[in-house]
């Protein structure tokens, strides 16, 4: 069988590198192969060492990409990290390393942008923090709002 156990190496391989993958991600491909555990426990191995499969940095690219491109907060990304498995120690690291500068841009973005939507409507400075709180921003950060702008 060398040539199947090859062959789903190098499938698994290309499964990783094409992107990053979380950690549940590899491990359910590799329970739809249907590998015994032996052998999903040899290839996982494999793959950490070789550095396909890093919960880290995963973590960090998941955490950057929220931020940069779809403007969300750290509760947003924290739920969502949860949801792939990601460990909590991992999780609150990975906040902390979060640009400050980068974060605060998306939070400014998202601010700016719901005021727009909201203008003029009742409550508007109420649905201007509802929509950042959805967003996943923490109610902390709500304190520097002018509500009178909002």
């Amino acid at each position: 069988m060398p040539n199947d156990w090859t062959s789903t190496r190098r499938s698994l391989e290309y499964f990783c590198a094409r992107r990053e993958r979380a950690p549940s991600e590899v491990r359910r491909r590799m329970a739809e192969l249907g590998l015994t555990e032996v052998e999903g426990q040899t290839l996982w191995e494999y793959l950490e060492r070789e550095r396909y499969v890093d919960e880290r940095r995963y973590a960090r690219a998941f955490a950057n990409d929220k931020v940069r491109l779809e403007r969300r907060g750290r509760q947003h990304i924290r739920q969502a990290l949860r949801q792939k498995g990601i460990s909590e120690a991992i999780i609150e690291q990975t906040l902390n390393d979060l640009d400050p500068e980068e974060y605060a841009a998306a939070f400014r973005q998202v601010l700016a942008q719901k005021r727009r939507h909201y203008a003029g409507q009742p409550n508007a400075p109420l649905k201007v923090r509802a929509a950042l709180f959805r967003a996943g921003f923490e109610p902390e950060l709500f304190e520097q709002i002018d509500d009178s702008e909002a």
